[in-house]
């Protein structure tokens, strides 16, 4: 998320491995980058090695704080999977797969799927299929693909456009910079998606999976 929106990592990973108890307001204001859509983002440096470090108790504190201060929280994922995956996920509200529509890609949805529900069975769970290309009326291509091998789930389908390309290499929000784009609608049901979870207090904490 970092690169689309040109953020500046500021998180220092070694300061939660090493004395996650040490984390306070005054470092989550150090840590945090403000960008111009309102978005206040929490990036580290790209380096696997200290990610793969991380502990699930340096986690929680990091999302405790940041929880008594921000209503919504999301966490973009790594592909890969560590210890404190799914913890993370057994705390989530609501996930968001995502992949493209080609059969290898739908595949991997659907085994990604199939993990998840077995590591949170109650978080609502949205598939987005990105960069769609649509047909003469305005049709998904390919869309039966999608429906038979991702039968029951509720989906997004987020249409291909060029300015996404041109707003992710220069690091604009496309929603801000191009509004009646209509690849905007299609990711403004995300976020609505994401707005509309609410708070389960009998959910554990990502300290407890």
């Amino acid at each position: 998320m970092r690169d689309y929106l040109d953020i500046l990592p500021k998180v220092q990973v070694e300061e939660i491995i090493e004395a996650p108890d040490r984390l306070d307001d005054h470092l989550l204001d150090v840590f945090g980058s403000r960008h111009s859509s309102g978005l206040v983002v929490f990036a580290a440096p790209r380096c696997p090695l200290q990610v793969r470090d991380l502990r699930v108790e340096g986690l929680s504190a990091l999302f405790d704080k940041m929880a008594r201060r921000y209503t919504h929280i999301i966490v973009d994922l790594p592909v890969s999977a560590y210890e404190w995956t799914a913890p993370l996920l057994s705390a989530s509200q609501g996930i968001v797969v995502t992949g493209v529509n080609t059969i290898p890609g739908l595949s991997q949805i659907s085994g990604t799927l199939g993990a998840l529900r077995a590591e949170s069975p109650s978080a609502e769970i949205r598939v987005v299929i990105n960069r769609c290309h649509c047909g003469l009326f305005g049709r998904i291509r390919r869309m039966d693909h999608v429906e038979k091998v991702l039968t029951g789930e509720k989906k997004i389908y987020v249409r291909a456009t060029s300015t996404a390309i041109d707003c992710v290499n220069a690091g604009f929000a496309m929603g801000l910079s191009y509004p009646s784009e209509r690849a905007v609608k299609d990711i403004s049901a995300i976020a609505d998606f994401c707005s509309a979870l609410k708070p389960d207090p009998n959910r554990d904490s990502v300290a407890s999976p």
